[in-house]
């Protein structure tokens, strides 16, 4: 069974749907996986559908979106790993003797592979490229043109 650390950039497109959202469900719903988020990902994910609900000016129910997210953290669909003193350390030193990682890509990074995962599923390329470095084999939802 893999455990797959689930990062936001992935996360945000099960709740705001979009082009690959089916198959990130189809993907989720696989029994041979455990699932893993930091906690970063819940106030990421405020932020992101913060940013969609200005966008489309009102029409998204934020509250609906909040309520799914809100399910799946409390119903264990996802453990979550709490960004504690080993992973901000972890961070550190990646950010210091790694590939050019941002901050928030370093901690989710960590929390993936103080998490064990063995997958980290991103659609960030500088994430992806960290985590191959890092030793995790990496899954992606996006053609690699349209990621970061």
């Amino acid at each position: 069974m893999s455990r797959i650390y689930v990062d936001t950039s992935v996360l945000a497109k099960r709740y705001l749907r979009g082009p690959a959202s089916d198959d990130i469900d189809d993907w989720l719903d696989g029994p041979a996986h455990r699932f893993l988020v930091s906690d970063l990902v819940v106030v990421e994910l405020e932020s992101v559908v913060a940013r969609r609900a200005r966008e489309l000016q009102g029409g998204l129910d934020r509250n609906q979106v909040r309520l799914r997210i809100d399910d799946d953290m409390r119903s264990g669909f996802f453990a979550v790993h709490t960004l504690d003193t080993s992973v901000l350390i972890s961070a550190r030193r990646l950010i210091a003797e790694g590939p050019p990682l941002a901050t928030l890509d370093a901690l989710h990074l960590a929390s993936a592979i103080d998490g064990g995962a063995d997958v980290l599923a991103t659609d960030d390329r500088q994430l992806a490229r960290a985590a191959r470095d890092a030793g995790l084999q990496v899954r992606t939802f996006e053609a690699p043109e349209n990621g970061r």
